[in-house]
């Protein structure tokens, strides 16, 4: 019974290690995935009244992570996307949220595999405004993961490849 036990035990550890070895090679040699998609990301806003703000959200995307218009069927400029790669959403610090954004394309790039759109709630809109209850200090920001990985030096982040991002801008609304 003794050795029946270490057989399998042995058997057991052996297959757990080929499967892991398997899924090893797999990610070495599976094709890059839409999950690496973010480029660059720029947040401002401005007070249009009394506590109602205008946010401005320009993000640059891999361009082929999207369906466009293009002859290649992904993006160009005029296009408009719903960015559902990375679902990015801006909270405005009041514990408020927008559902996932559009992005109008204001410039695409194929040969660099590059898009840059200005968000909106809405198909079309290049802005974003929020009505917040009361004066004071918010923090406004948009997080995701999945920045472009450090694979080709021409086109890649030196600074957290692969990893999450995070934009924020500090929103003060002084009292009246």
């Amino acid at each position: 019974m003794k050795q029946v036990r270490n057989h399998l035990n042995r058997h057991w550890f052996f297959v757990c290690r080929l499967v892991l070895i398997l899924l090893g090679c797999l990610m070495l040699i599976s094709p890059e995935v839409g999950a690496t998609y973010f480029r660059h990301g720029h947040l401002v806003w401005r007070n249009n009244g009394t506590n109602k703000v205008e946010f401005v959200l320009t993000m640059a995307f891999r361009r082929n992570s999207y369906q466009g218009s293009g002859a290649d069927g992904f993006p160009v400029r005029g296009d408009i996307i719903r960015e559902d790669v990375g679902r990015t959403v801006l909270c405005f610090g009041d514990d408020v949220c927008t559902g996932i954004l559009y992005f109008s394309i204001i410039e695409a790039n194929p040969a660099e595999n590059w898009i840059v759109g200005m968000g909106g709630m809405q198909s079309g809109e290049e802005m974003i405004t929020h009505h917040y209850d009361t004066a004071g200090e918010f923090i406004a920001f948009s997080e995701s993961c999945c920045r472009i990985p450090n694979l080709d030096s021409s086109n890649s982040h030196i600074n957290n490849p692969g990893g999450s991002y995070r934009l924020e801008t500090e929103v003060l609304l002084c009292p009246r």
